[in-house]
Protein backbone atom coordinates (compact mmCIF):
# COMPACT_ATOMS: atom_id res chain seq x y z
CA UNK A 1 0.00 0.00 0.00
CA UNK A 2 1.59 3.21 -1.16
CA UNK A 3 0.62 6.16 1.09
CA UNK A 4 1.94 9.75 1.26
CA UNK A 5 2.93 11.09 4.97
CA UNK A 6 1.78 15.12 4.16
CA UNK A 7 2.96 15.60 8.18
CA UNK A 8 5.83 13.67 10.13
CA UNK A 9 8.46 14.77 12.37
CA UNK A 10 10.70 11.46 10.90
CA UNK A 11 12.24 11.61 7.23
CA UNK A 12 11.27 8.65 5.14
CA UNK A 13 10.54 8.13 1.49
CA UNK A 14 7.03 10.07 0.25
CA UNK A 15 6.41 12.08 3.94
CA UNK A 16 7.00 15.75 3.83
CA UNK A 17 9.17 16.19 7.24
CA UNK A 18 8.61 18.95 9.39
CA UNK A 19 11.31 21.36 10.38
CA UNK A 20 11.81 23.89 12.47
CA UNK A 21 13.00 27.82 11.42
CA UNK A 22 14.51 28.38 14.99
CA UNK A 23 18.13 27.95 13.99
CA UNK A 24 18.60 24.97 16.20
CA UNK A 25 17.47 22.09 13.12
CA UNK A 26 20.14 20.90 10.56
CA UNK A 27 18.39 20.27 6.99
CA UNK A 28 17.35 16.69 6.16
CA UNK A 29 19.33 14.68 3.48
CA UNK A 30 19.37 15.84 -0.10
CA UNK A 31 16.27 14.77 -1.97
CA UNK A 32 13.83 15.16 1.40
CA UNK A 33 10.81 16.81 1.01
CA UNK A 34 10.08 19.11 4.10
CA UNK A 35 8.08 21.80 5.13
CA UNK A 36 9.71 24.63 7.22
CA UNK A 37 8.00 27.34 10.01
CA UNK A 38 8.05 28.81 13.55
CA UNK A 39 5.99 26.52 15.60
CA UNK A 40 3.66 28.62 17.95
CA UNK A 41 5.48 26.87 20.92
CA UNK A 42 8.26 28.55 19.82
CA UNK A 43 6.60 31.92 19.31
CA UNK A 44 7.84 33.45 22.46
CA UNK A 45 11.48 32.73 22.05
CA UNK A 46 11.81 33.11 18.52
CA UNK A 47 11.43 36.12 16.64
CA UNK A 48 14.01 36.04 14.17
CA UNK A 49 12.65 35.03 10.41
CA UNK A 50 16.01 35.51 8.98
CA UNK A 51 16.18 31.43 8.76
CA UNK A 52 12.50 30.88 8.13
CA UNK A 53 12.89 32.21 5.19
CA UNK A 54 16.15 31.24 3.87
CA UNK A 55 15.44 27.15 4.73
CA UNK A 56 11.47 27.82 2.73
CA UNK A 57 13.28 28.97 -0.59
CA UNK A 58 15.15 25.82 -0.66
CA UNK A 59 13.92 23.53 -3.31
CA UNK A 60 13.39 20.58 -0.91
CA UNK A 61 10.59 22.79 0.65
CA UNK A 62 7.44 21.95 -0.32
CA UNK A 63 5.27 23.68 2.45
CA UNK A 64 5.37 26.93 5.04
CA UNK A 65 4.72 25.58 8.54
CA UNK A 66 4.00 24.54 11.07
CA UNK A 67 2.57 27.56 11.56
CA UNK A 68 -0.33 28.78 13.50
CA UNK A 69 -1.81 29.59 17.04
CA UNK A 70 -2.01 27.66 19.77
CA UNK A 71 -3.84 28.98 22.92
CA UNK A 72 -2.33 27.12 25.69
CA UNK A 73 1.06 27.28 25.25
CA UNK A 74 3.66 30.14 23.83
CA UNK A 75 3.82 33.73 23.13
CA UNK A 76 0.11 35.88 23.55
CA UNK A 77 -2.20 35.27 20.92
CA UNK A 78 -1.73 38.64 19.48
CA UNK A 79 1.91 37.79 18.98
CA UNK A 80 1.49 34.27 17.58
CA UNK A 81 -1.20 36.05 14.63
CA UNK A 82 1.82 38.20 13.89
CA UNK A 83 4.04 35.46 12.90
CA UNK A 84 1.44 33.60 12.02
CA UNK A 85 0.83 36.62 8.88
CA UNK A 86 4.64 36.36 8.15
CA UNK A 87 4.27 32.69 7.50
CA UNK A 88 0.75 33.21 5.13
CA UNK A 89 2.98 36.31 3.54
CA UNK A 90 5.81 34.07 2.97
CA UNK A 91 3.46 30.84 1.54
CA UNK A 92 1.69 33.32 -0.91
CA UNK A 93 5.09 34.74 -1.99
CA UNK A 94 6.71 31.73 -2.64
CA UNK A 95 3.10 29.87 -3.85
CA UNK A 96 3.95 26.75 -1.02
CA UNK A 97 0.82 25.42 0.92
CA UNK A 98 0.07 26.63 4.74
CA UNK A 99 0.40 24.11 7.02
CA UNK A 100 -1.70 24.92 10.31
CA UNK A 101 -0.97 24.10 13.96
CA UNK A 102 -3.96 25.28 15.79
CA UNK A 103 -5.43 24.52 19.64
CA UNK A 104 -8.49 26.25 20.39
CA UNK A 105 -8.25 28.94 17.87
CA UNK A 106 -10.68 27.94 14.55
CA UNK A 107 -12.68 31.31 15.02
CA UNK A 108 -9.54 33.59 14.69
CA UNK A 109 -8.39 30.99 11.74
CA UNK A 110 -11.40 31.34 10.08
CA UNK A 111 -11.74 35.11 10.50
CA UNK A 112 -8.08 35.33 9.31
CA UNK A 113 -9.20 33.26 6.17
CA UNK A 114 -12.05 35.56 5.12
CA UNK A 115 -9.91 38.92 5.76
CA UNK A 116 -7.07 37.62 3.79
CA UNK A 117 -8.34 35.68 1.00
CA UNK A 118 -5.36 33.82 0.39
CA UNK A 119 -5.00 31.83 -3.06
CA UNK A 120 -2.53 29.37 -1.76
CA UNK A 121 -4.33 25.93 0.10
CA UNK A 122 -4.47 26.23 3.57
CA UNK A 123 -3.83 22.33 5.83
CA UNK A 124 -5.10 21.94 9.06
CA UNK A 125 -2.69 19.42 10.36
CA UNK A 126 -3.68 16.90 12.96
CA UNK A 127 -7.26 17.65 12.58
CA UNK A 128 -9.19 16.14 15.85
CA UNK A 129 -12.60 18.79 15.54
CA UNK A 130 -16.19 17.66 15.18
CA UNK A 131 -18.34 17.35 12.03
CA UNK A 132 -19.05 20.93 12.67
CA UNK A 133 -16.06 22.54 12.78
CA UNK A 134 -15.07 20.15 9.71
CA UNK A 135 -17.58 21.78 7.48
CA UNK A 136 -16.92 25.31 8.73
CA UNK A 137 -13.53 24.47 7.26
CA UNK A 138 -14.55 23.29 4.31
CA UNK A 139 -16.37 25.50 3.13
CA UNK A 140 -13.77 28.19 3.33
CA UNK A 141 -11.40 25.33 1.24
CA UNK A 142 -9.52 24.22 4.15
CA UNK A 143 -7.54 20.70 3.18
CA UNK A 144 -7.58 18.45 6.47
CA UNK A 145 -4.93 16.22 7.39
CA UNK A 146 -5.82 13.39 9.79
CA UNK A 147 -3.32 11.35 12.05
CA UNK A 148 -3.55 8.59 14.98
CA UNK A 149 -6.10 10.50 17.20
CA UNK A 150 -9.75 11.82 15.16
CA UNK A 151 -13.62 12.65 15.51
CA UNK A 152 -14.76 9.54 13.78
CA UNK A 153 -17.99 11.82 12.47
CA UNK A 154 -15.72 14.69 11.22
CA UNK A 155 -13.62 12.16 9.44
CA UNK A 156 -16.61 10.56 7.67
CA UNK A 157 -17.83 13.76 6.59
CA UNK A 158 -14.37 14.78 4.57
CA UNK A 159 -15.25 15.30 0.86
CA UNK A 160 -12.43 12.43 -0.75
CA UNK A 161 -10.70 15.10 -2.49
CA UNK A 162 -9.78 17.36 0.59
CA UNK A 163 -8.47 14.33 2.80
CA UNK A 164 -4.77 14.03 3.91
CA UNK A 165 -3.43 11.52 6.37
CA UNK A 166 0.00 12.24 8.63
CA UNK A 167 1.86 10.42 11.12
CA UNK A 168 3.29 13.50 13.06
CA UNK A 169 4.99 12.32 16.17
CA UNK A 170 3.10 8.66 15.92
CA UNK A 171 4.43 5.70 16.75
CA UNK A 172 1.85 4.53 14.28
CA UNK A 173 3.05 3.85 10.91
CA UNK A 174 1.31 5.56 8.35
CA UNK A 175 -0.06 2.41 6.80
CA UNK A 176 -1.60 2.00 10.67
CA UNK A 177 -3.11 4.88 10.34
CA UNK A 178 -4.80 4.72 6.85
CA UNK A 179 -5.85 1.68 7.38
CA UNK A 180 -8.28 3.04 10.52
CA UNK A 181 -9.14 6.02 9.02
CA UNK A 182 -10.16 3.51 6.00
CA UNK A 183 -12.30 1.83 8.65
CA UNK A 184 -14.22 4.79 10.06
CA UNK A 185 -14.93 5.82 6.48
CA UNK A 186 -16.08 2.08 5.52
CA UNK A 187 -13.50 2.52 2.36
CA UNK A 188 -10.46 0.21 2.00
CA UNK A 189 -7.56 0.95 2.55
CA UNK A 190 -5.96 0.76 -0.75
CA UNK A 191 -8.30 3.35 -2.06
CA UNK A 192 -8.34 5.82 0.76
CA UNK A 193 -4.02 5.50 0.30
CA UNK A 194 -4.87 6.42 -3.50
CA UNK A 195 -7.30 9.75 -3.05
CA UNK A 196 -4.93 10.95 -0.31
CA UNK A 197 -1.72 10.45 -2.44
CA UNK A 198 -3.49 12.21 -5.33
CA UNK A 199 -4.66 15.44 -2.55
CA UNK A 200 -1.02 15.56 -2.27
CA UNK A 201 0.12 15.35 -5.50
CA UNK A 202 -2.69 17.98 -6.10
CA UNK A 203 -1.27 20.20 -4.03
CA UNK A 204 2.58 19.36 -4.01
CA UNK A 205 3.18 18.56 -7.66
CA UNK A 206 5.00 15.43 -9.41
CA UNK A 207 7.57 15.92 -6.19
CA UNK A 208 4.99 13.66 -4.27
CA UNK A 209 5.02 10.90 -6.88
Amino acid sequence: MNCFDIHSHKPSPRTVVSLSATGDESLPPEGTLFSVGIHPWDSATCTDTEHLYRMAALPGCVMIGEAGIDKLRGAPVDIQKELLKTHIQLSEQLQKPLLLHIVKATDEIIALHKELRPEMPWIWHGFRGNAHTAEMLLKRGFYLSIGERFNADAVAAIPDDRLLVETDCSRLTIQDIVRNVAETRHDTPAHLAEITSQNARTLLGKVCL
